[in-house]
């Protein structure tokens, strides 16, 4: 006999594991749970998207107007780019050709002229070639706007669609922290500030994995968990010593540290009350959970609006609260301050109460 098996009973354990079936339930919060993913990437992650590239790029508008044979013959004009703000203008005077660059008539020299940030070069009745290099302390690439030899204008080797055309130039991810009221960072330490938000994006992943999957190689008794969170804290500690260094008053900035102060506060009011009410639903032994879960799940698909006109309705100015039941119980009116921090607060609480609950 095996010594691993006595009297027909073997140690060894089956191999197999036994599938849990999914329940309607169970489909149901997956789906919940994709909508409002998608919900973030429409509302959240596509806005920012176009905020970066408004931040790191600037557009320049390119017209390009040109007579044709019959109006030269009536009208000294031979044609004009308009490029950046500026206009440059050829025409045909008694004394040969002319070029005005913003109505300053410019020195011809060899059919060549250059002024400020403009290169332009004309043969004998028409602009050939208009070379626009932006000025200003960020390097910008400048514009080539010239003729090709099949006698179409192109910007920059390309086709020029239309008379005018909208062309984006990277201006640095430098530019982007300016936008957002950060003033005084060297390129370097935009790279380095970077490299800081990319680390503490990758602690954030990884705390978010290790509430996942608790039980994860190395991390079993959540030393890693705690490493991280000690890490993000210190993190937090010189960002905020380094904005203050850094940031000056400006709206927009004004703007990102009430964001900010908004986003904290609601996250900890949302978790903590959808912690509460999912421990009631989840681990007591309370009549009524599906009626509950479904309570709390309806706010996922009212409209944004009617959180807005709820809260108007109940605390504005005119509210059923605010006056007291319009003043028949004026010992139950209260004034919460809702036009300000205290309605976003609430209106995001209510909104975001469904996925933290989830």
């Amino acid at each position: 006999m095996s010594p691993d098996s006595l009297e027909g009973f073997s140690r060894n354990l089956p191999t197999h594991r036994r599938r849990l079936k999914t329940s309607g339930e169970d489909w149901v919060r997956r789906i919940l749970i994709i909508l409002g993913c998608i919900w973030l990437l429409v509302g959240v992650v596509l806005p920012l998207r176009e905020v970066l590239n408004r931040a790191t790029h600037v557009e320049f508008i390119v017209k390009v107007e040109e007579p044709t044979e019959a109006e030269k013959l009536e009208d000294p004009f031979r044609g004009q780019i308009d490029v950046a703000g500026h206009s440059i203008i050829l025409t045909r005077e008694e004394t040969g050709p002319a070029v005005y660059f913003d109505n300053k008539r410019l020195v011809l020299i060899n059919n060549r002229a250059h002024f400020g940030p403009v290169a332009i070069s004309i043969s004998a009745d028409r602009l050939e070639k208009v070379v626009y290099s932006p000025t200003g302390t960020l390097s910008i690439a400048p514009l080539i706007i010239e003729r090709s030899p099949k006698q179409h204008w192109t910007i920059d080797g390309s086709p020029l669609a239309g008379k005018v055309t909208t062309i984006q130039r990277f201006i640095g991810l430098q530019n982007f922290f300016d936008y957002f009221g950060i003033k005084g960072l060297s390129q370097a330490g935009t790279l380095g500030l970077l490299v800081y938000i990319s680390l503490t994006l990758t602690l954030s992943g990884f705390l978010l994995y290790s509430l996942v999957r608790p039980i994860m190689p190395g991390n079993r008794h959540g030393i890693l968990t705690f490493a991280g969170l000690l890490l993000m804290g210190v993190q937090a500690v010189i960002s905020i010593n380094y904005l203050g260094n850094h940031i000056v008053d400006s709206n927009l900035a004004r703007a990102v540290l009430n964001s900010l102060e908004v986003a904290i506060c609601s996250t900890g009011i949302a978790v903590a009350l959808a912690f509460a009410y999912a421990y009631g639903i989840n681990r007591t032994c309370m009549p009524g959970k599906g009626f509950y879960r479904l309570i709390a799940m309806l706010p996922l698909f009212a409209p944004t609006m009617l959180y807005g006109l709820s809260l108007v309705y109940l605390f504005g100015n005119k509210g059923v609260i605010t006056t007291g039941f319009f003043e028949k119980l004026p010992w139950l009116a209260w004034d919460i301050g809702l036009y300000g921090f205290t309605g976003v607060v609430i209106a995001e609480v209510v909104f975001t109460f469904p996925p933290a609950f989830m």
